[in-house]
């Protein structure tokens, strides 16, 4: 592996984080929405808009290769714990 293609799958794995964020977070509020309100209809199209910008994404990633995509993957598990630390001090 080159210097360029390391950089590339760092840079592959902080996009996975970012989409991991977005997800779990976004996940957060669904489920917050779901719990505290009477009201669905906006927590619906949150949960679709977050599984379709998901799906997007790593369907963008995989274009580009198996690496970028494994490597994204990674960032995306990755954000998991990180989110769910950060939700369970805001709550």
């Amino acid at each position: 592996m080159n210097e360029t293609s390391a950089l590339a799958v760092l840079l592959f794995v902080v996009l996975g984080l970012g989409i991991g964020s977005l997800h779990f977070v976004s996940l957060w509020w669904s489920v917050r929405s779901y719990v505290r309100s009477t009201s669905h209809g906006w927590t619906w199209l949150l949960h679709i808009g977050r599984v379709l910008v998901t799906a997007g994404a790593f369907v963008w990633v995989a274009s580009n290769g198996a690496l970028p995509l494994l490597s994204t993957l990674a960032g995306f598990l990755l954000a998991r714990p990180l989110v769910a630390r950060f939700v369970t001090r805001a709550a």
